[in-house]
C-alpha cells in the first residue's frame, strides 16, 4: 500500500489527524493497533518503478516493492508521535464496540498482509530515496493541509 502525498485513501489519516489536534489521546482498538501490513513510501515506490522500466532482467517478472520492515500499526502511529512531535498517549482498547472497527469491517484483521521486497532489492538495489522520518513528515504535512 501506497502512502504519503498524493495517498487518495489517507492510510494514516487515523493517527496523523488527532496528533495534528493535540488531541491528549489515541484510543486504538487492539485488532486495529496490532494488525501489521505492509507500505511502501510514494516516492520510494515511484524510485522503484523507475528502476525497472527497460530493463531485460524485469520482463515478464512480478516484484513487490516494500518497505524493508513491516510493523504494526500501533508502531506507526508511534513514528508519526515521534515525528510531529506529538506528546499524548496512545491507548491500547479491547472495547468490541470502539468506532474504529466498523470502518475496518472490510479486513480480516487477524491475518497481517505482508509482502516481502527482499527480491526486487536484491536485483535493483535499494532504491528508497527519501529518508523514514522524512516520509512521515511529508505524509504528515499533507493531512494537515487537506
Amino acid at each position: 500500500m501506497v502512502y504519503g502525498p498524493g495517498d487518495q485513501q489517507h492510510r494514516f489519516r487515523w493517527a496523523v489527524r488527532p496528533m495534528l489536534r493535540r488531541r491528549t489521546e489515541l484510543v486504538l482498538p487492539r485488532l486495529w493497533a496490532e494488525w501489521q501490513t505492509t507500505y511502501g513510501y510514494v516516492d520510494n515506490v515511484g524510485a522503484a518503478v523507475g528502476a525497472v522500466v527497460g530493463r531485460p532482467e524485469a520482463h515478464q517478472q512480478i516484484y513487490n516493492v516494500a518497505e524493508a520492515t513491516t510493523t504494526s500499526q500501533l508502531s506507526w502511529a508511534r513514528k508519526f508521535a515521534e515525528v510531529l512531535p506529538w506528546e499524548g498517549e496512545i491507548v491500547v482498547s479491547d472495547d468490541p464496540a470502539h468506532p474504529m472497527l466498523s470502518s475496518l469491517a472490510h479486513l480480516d484483521l487477524s491475518v497481517p498482509f505482508k509482502v516481502s521486497g527482499q527480491r526486487f532489492r536484491q536485483v535493483f538495489g535499494d532504491t528508497e530515496v527519501v529518508d523514514p522520518a522524512v516520509s512521515l513528515a511529508l505524509t504528515a504535512a499533507e493531512e494537515a493541509a487537506v
